[in-house]
């Protein structure tokens, strides 16, 4: 039962059946073990912290008959799984979000470097035209068009004026 993918409540009902079979068909001896047995179940499946909440309950708990102990147990296992649902969720979001930045950051340096060799290439092509190198080496060896080139050609002259 524990090992499938069971709803909570499926878990609770199941376990309230065996809770009534035991409360009607055993030894008191045999009742203990079975709590003791089902406290085990549930705090070996747990982390750490969340084990010390399930023990928390449990001691508190232990006196009780065995229908209001699967009852406790219950609502306290449904608490721990929103609580790992949610903490899965704010895990998931944070990781989301450190992603998003690291790929944001890779994007902006790309463009970055695109936009600073662009630039570069603008400078050395506006040097050499005023340099009196022929537009179409220019073009040619900066890869770019030749219309390209007498853009640049005319924004230079407009500078000088």
């Amino acid at each position: 039962m524990l090992d499938q993918d069971v709803e909570i409540e499926e878990i609770i009902n199941r376990l309230k059946i065996i809770g009534k079979i035991i409360k009607n068909k055993v030894t008191k001896e045999q009742e203990e073990s079975f709590k003791r047995w089902i406290i085990n179940i549930f705090r070996n499946r747990m982390e750490k912290g969340e084990r010390e909440n399930i023990d928390k309950l449990l001691r508190e708990i232990s006196e009780m008959e065995v229908d209001g102990m699967i009852s406790n147990l219950g609502r306290k296992l449904e608490e721990e799984f929103k609580y790992r649902e949610r903490k899965g969720r704010e895990e998931g979001l944070i990781k989301g979000r450190i992603e998003g930045r690291i790929e944001g950051k890779r994007e902006g340096i790309k463009e970055g470097i695109k936009q600073g060799i662009k630039e570069g290439k603008y400078k050395v092509v506006k040097n050499l035209i005023k340099m009196g190198v022929d537009l179409k080496i220019v073009a040619q060896g900066a890869g770019i068009s030749y219309e390209e080139v007498m853009k640049i050609k005319e924004e230079v002259e407009k500078e000088k004026h």
